[in-house]
């Protein structure tokens, strides 16, 4: 493993400014905070330097003794001899213990000892080592010391290459054509924001995209893709052949630069609008002609305590949330033209060069709405399961046909919807329930499901004025996109084992995808082993660290931006702001974080902000 050998706790800058190295014993006991070093966290010490530390040790320079550290005055006298007592293994105040009876031996426990560590090359003179970047308090994002350098112990955990025969790098084959993805670390679709506000990609777009083909997941499903040439935003558009030119051009970047397949997500969204202030919302209706003018004479406090007397439970939810439109409000005619969109989208999908198109059945959109079992629609397509199975089969026919047999077909949907009710229930889809929808899908010729879960309207929570509602802030959006590290980790693979085990049971073999908060090689390897997923699938793992990929196969676990699991990138989404991640550094010239991360160089010193290399310079992005 890299051993990292700087020096101990966070403490003040002055004076102090080359600080000493010390072990890893010293580097708990000798910083001002207790500092935590590999034997765990130690007492805190009387600061001899200035607040927070023994002088200069929280620079943490690199060619510094303790002993040079003394003469300079950033150790108290003594301080040099203690710590190289500790590195030798003999702790002066342990022996003085067990004199008196209190420690017997006086002598420091020991770990067992463990395989040989390699020690990573010194960094070049005047170049300061990555600490986990400048986010956050302290130069890393808040985080622990620990948590910046990912597992216990930092650097390369094996030697370079050592897992190739890993099953999450072995080739995986998708679809009918003999299409082989290069492993099996699948990249579900997220929303950047970086289109044009015509849905046409930008430079942004292709910078993003660029860097996760640079770490070589072995597919990557571009963002959610609108089929309704309507505005929509800054959201990519397959609607139009106007935008296939630039869908091309951005696939041609992408194949240069890795080896993934690449495949858009399309889908179809209704119609939403931001939550109105009371006011206007008042005049609106009586603008309709659905309130009395009389209800202008209330006050809007009045209004907000009586709107139940005046309104319609329907208006009532688009006066509380915003206006949404739902599947029951659309006609058979609309419903009707809606296959159409979808296979059109991936004609022109397959124009672009892709190698094929997931359909988006999940969340809280269009086709998700139909396969629930809150669909109240009471016609055909509405009721009961065949019924709401309907749209779906209709779309992926019309798919199939449009782009025939050797164009992967795949399909975002629901294992679990956990909808909470104002009774605290939970309601909407089960497991048994995407077990059948998954059935259904893999007979009618789908060549790969990937498993989500929740991120409903139907318990989002009551957006501000002037916003919309999001639907992922209540209960089903918590369990769709968890908001905390203490979450349990791969908490949504029961439910790709569960459908997996459901369509092989019925004679299929259509490989699953599983997500939702994996972020470790050991996680990632043991879902394959035990046969619980087919691929596995990480969106904010790869969005935090484009590389994964390619440090996880190197070794290079420790070089590795960790996700948190904080809120922050989804609360950019939320805000139809550009996506990024709070773990990317942010340029120390001018303290703004890029629209992307630096490139990661395998077997070099790297100071986590990249402005140094040559390869990350070439691509970083203007702002």
């Amino acid at each position: 493993m890299w051993r990292d050998r700087g020096g101990g706790g966070r403490g003040a800058r002055g004076p102090g400014a080359a600080a000493g190295r010390v072990g890893p014993l010293a580097r708990g006991r000798l910083g001002g905070r207790g500092h935590r070093g590999r034997d765990g966290p130690g007492p805190r010490q009387p600061a001899a330097g200035g607040a927070g530390g023994v002088g200069g040790l929280a620079q943490r320079a690199p060619g510094r003794s303790a002993r040079h550290a003394r003469g300079r005055g950033q150790l108290p006298q003594g301080g040099a001899e203690r710590a190289a007592a500790e590195l030798r293994g003999h702790r002066p105040d342990r022996a003085a213990r067990g004199a008196a009876g209190g420690d017997p031996g006086g002598l420091p426990r020991r770990r067992a000892p463990g395989p040989p560590r390699l020690r990573r090359p010194p960094a070049p003179r005047g170049r300061p080592r990555h600490r986990g970047g400048d986010v956050g308090r302290g130069g890393g994002g808040g985080l622990s010391r620990r948590r910046r350098r990912g597992r216990r112990g930092g650097g390369l955990t094996e030697a370079a290459g050592s897992r190739a025969d890993a099953r999450l790098f072995q080739p995986f084959p998708l679809g009918r054509a003999g299409k082989v993805l290069p492993n099996r670390i699948w990249l579900p679709a997220m929303v950047t924001w970086r289109g044009t506000e015509d849905g046409f990609v930008t430079r942004d777009v292709h910078d993003i995209y660029l860097r996760y083909a640079m770490g070589g997941p072995g597919m990557i499903v571009l963002e959610a893709t609108g089929i309704r040439d309507v505005a929509s935003g800054p959201l990519l558009r397959l609607s139009h052949d106007r935008f296939v030119p630039g869908l091309r051009a951005l696939l041609d970047e992408m194949r240069a630069a890795g080896p993934s397949l690449v495949m858009p997500q399309i889908i179809d969204f209704l119609k939403i609008a931001t939550r109105k202030p009371t006011r206007v919302f008042m005049e609106s209706m009586v603008h309709r002609g659905t309130l009395a003018d009389s209800v202008l004479a209330l006050s809007d406090a009045e209004f907000e305590r009586d709107h139940a007397r005046y309104l319609t439970p329907r208006q009532q939810r688009d006066f509380l949330h915003g206006y949404r439109q739902t599947i029951e409000d659309l006609d058979l005619a609309e419903i009707r033209r809606i296959p159409g969109w979808f296979a059109a989208a991936a004609r022109r999908a397959r124009a672009c060069g892709f190698d094929g198109v997931e359909l988006h059945f999940a969340h809280a959109y269009t086709m998700a709405s139909f396969l629930s079992v809150t669909n109240a629609r009471r016609d055909a397509y509405g009721g009961s399961f065949a019924n709401r199975m309907r749209l779906p089969l209709e779309v992926v026919r019309a798919v199939r046909e449009e782009t025939g047999p050797d164009f992967i077909l795949g399909c975002r949907f629901l294992g679990s919807e956990d909808i909470l009710g104002e009774d605290g229930a939970v309601r909407g889809n089960t497991l048994e329930d995407a077990q059948e929808i998954a059935v259904e899908l893999a007979r009618a010729g789908l060549d790969v499901l990937s498993v989500s879960r929740g991120g409903k309207f139907e318990d989002a929570k009551q957006p501000a004025v002037g916003e919309a509602m999001y639907p992922y802030t209540g209960h089903s959006g918590a369990r769709c996109i968890p908001r905390s590290r203490h979450d349990p980790v791969a908490a949504n693979t029961y439910l790709a084992d569960g459908i997996r085990a459901a369509v092989r049971a019925a004679g299929f073999t259509v490989p699953v995808v599983t997500a939702g908060k994996i972020h470790t090689f050991e996680q990632s390897e043991a879902i394959l082993r035990e046969g619980r997923a087919d691929l596995i699938g990480m969106a904010r793992a790869l969005l935090a660290d484009p590389d994964l990929p390619r440090k996880w196969r190197a070794g290079a676990d420790s070089d590795a931006r960790a996700c948190v699991f904080c809120p922050y990138c989804e609360d950019e989404d939320q805000h139809h702001r550009v996506v990024t991640c709070t773990l990317w550094p942010k340029d120390p010239r001018d303290h703004r974080r890029r629209l992307i991360p630096a490139v990661w160089e395998a077997g070099r010193p790297w100071d986590g902000r990249g402005i140094f290399s040559p390869v990350a310079r070439a691509t970083r992005p203007r702002r």
